[in-house]
């Protein structure tokens, strides 16, 4: 009985037909991915990274290198996997 971002992301897109007016606007539309990015450097550890997103009240946060370039990212779905698989 839990719902997951991938949950709501199939409910959405399966009704992309009703919610046409809101999936043609861009994100700038939308007002959304506009704040500042979060970001952690490459050699932080998981549990800074948990703080991080624990701080910020996000699920994922961009991974940068020591020149501040994007080179990935960590999600909560990416920890749930690290301790699934230990």
């Amino acid at each position: 009985g839990v719902l997951s971002q991938t949950d709501l992301a199939r409910y959405l897109l399966g009704r992309r037909q009703e919610l046409s007016s809101i999936f043609s606007q861009t994100l700038e539309e939308l007002h959304l991915g506009l704040g500042p990015v979060v970001t952690i450097g490459v050699n932080a550890t998981v549990l800074e990274a948990l703080a991080r997103m624990s701080e910020y009240s996000v699920s994922s946060i961009a991974v940068v290198d020591s020149s501040e370039c994007l080179i990935g990212n960590i999600s909560m779905a990416d920890v749930r996997f690290i301790f699934k698989n230990s």
